[in-house]
Parts: structure tokens; sequence; C-alpha cells
């Protein structure tokens, strides 16, 4: 059953996820790459996730 959750709501929980495996040492761009079905994001949430951590990984490189 689908549960309908609140605008914004499954991206709190998408960055709480990705969060959580980089903690355990998963690489992030395999995390952006499952994200997204995971949590039914749209295409604009996505890329905002994208931008988000790739550019903190850019500025931590």
């Amino acid at each position: 059953m689908t549960t309908i959750m609140p605008e914004g709501q499954q991206l709190r929980k998408a960055v709480e996820w990705i969060e959580e495996h980089l903690s355990q040492g998963e690489k992030i761009t395999i995390l952006l790459k499952d994200v997204g079905m995971r949590f039914n994001l749209g295409p604009q949430d996505e890329r905002y996730l994208y931008r988000l951590y790739l550019e903190k990984n850019e500025e931590n490189a």
C-alpha cells in the first residue's frame, strides 16, 4: 500500500538514507544512482541531491 507523504518528506528520508550509508563507507556515486528509485523521487529532487553531494565531494577533495 502506498503512503501519501507531505511534499519533501521523501527527499528528507533520502538524505538520511544517504548519510547513513556514507558513514558506513559506501560510495556516493552508487548511492545517488539508487536513491531516486528507492524513494520515488522526481527528476528535480534527484538533480538537487546530485548537486548537493557532488559539490560537497569536490570541496572535500
